[in-house]
């Protein structure tokens, strides 16, 4: 409701009154443009984009995306409401399957691969279904509390030791030189975290180590998960974190993947106000970071 008569000479803080445009706008990173979301007093989303020039001019870009966002509410909700919904005939058909596994032998020994090959599915559907509903969690506006201070080199610690538990002939190295805290959601960063890792555990040599590193890089709290696997071409790296995107397709099927951990990872990124960078080299292997905004609130 800006009114050309009035409000021209104002500043634009005092016109578009959100926190984050504030910080986005006397902030120097510009590299990603900002969404101002709707809100119960104002029902569009618009996206801002800010150009410098000059002697420290800026030039700001504001584009409606009302329609777009529309979309993108309407596809998550749309994937939400599937997952669940499956959910109950997934698990009447993991129930038939158990019970089947049940009876006696000598009957079991005649349909007994076809009754691997129906638990396997199921089991893969609920690893599906579960990241689906998880994604759309992250993706979810309602759910946006970042406010807990979170230990993230002892969160890594503690999932490190899970996956030595259950990746026992794998070697995982930690290193941690980084004691500060970070603002964020402990539940999708422990998803973000555990995802990497397990990646790099299923796509490198079973006899390489994965090597898991939290430091401070340039005043940003940092983790690096590398591996020595293959290595990913880069033609591939930008689409990694598109759902259910897969480099090499048959090897996904053999190792369980659903397609969508780089996707979590990248979303719960996003709503850190953290990167994901990715640096893979053929042959050599593969580093995923998370870079933190320096926010320590302690």
């Amino acid at each position: 409701n800006i009114s050309i008569d009035n409000d021209i000479g104002r500043p634009l803080v005092n016109l578009i009154r959100s926190p984050s445009f504030s910080d986005y706008l006397s902030g120097s990173d510009h590299a990603v443009p900002l969404r101002l979301l709707p809100t119960p007093e104002q029902e569009r989303c618009f996206q801002v984009e800010v150009t410098t020039f000059g002697g420290g001019d800026r030039l700001i870009f504001v584009k409606d995306i009302s329609e777009q966002y529309k979309l993108e509410m309407m596809r998550r909700d749309f994937v939400g409401n599937v997952s669940h919904e499956l959910r109950t005939p997934l698990t009447v058909l993991k129930g038939y399957v158990e019970n089947l596994q049940s009876l006696d032998r000598s009957i079991i020994e005649k349909i007994e691969r076809p009754l691997a090959q129906m638990e396997m599915q199921v089991v893969r559907m609920e690893v599906l279904l579960k990241d689906l509903l998880w994604l759309s969690r992250i993706e979810s506006i309602e759910h946006s509390d970042k406010t807990s201070s979170v230990d993230l080199g002892e969160l890594t610690n503690e999932l490190v030791g899970d996956l030595r538990a259950a990746w026992p002939d794998r070697e995982i190295s930690l290193s941690r030189s980084h004691d500060g805290l970070i603002l964020g959601d402990p539940m999708e960063l422990h998803s973000a975290v555990s995802n990497l890792i397990v990646n790099a555990l299923k796509y490198s040599d079973p006899q390489s180590p994965v090597v898991v590193e939290w430091l401070c890089e340039k005043g940003h709290p940092t983790l690096h998960v590398s591996d020595q696997g293959e290595g990913i071409d880069p033609t591939h790296i930008p689409r990694l974190t598109e759902r259910f995107y897969r480099v090499d397709k048959s090897r996904s099927q053999k190792t369980g993947g659903t397609g969508l951990g780089l996707a979590i990872v990248k979303h719960v990124a996003l709503s850190h106000n953290a990167e994901l960078n990715i640096e893979s080299q053929l042959g050599v292997g593969s580093t995923f970071s998370l870079v933190f905004e320096s926010n320590d609130p302690a």
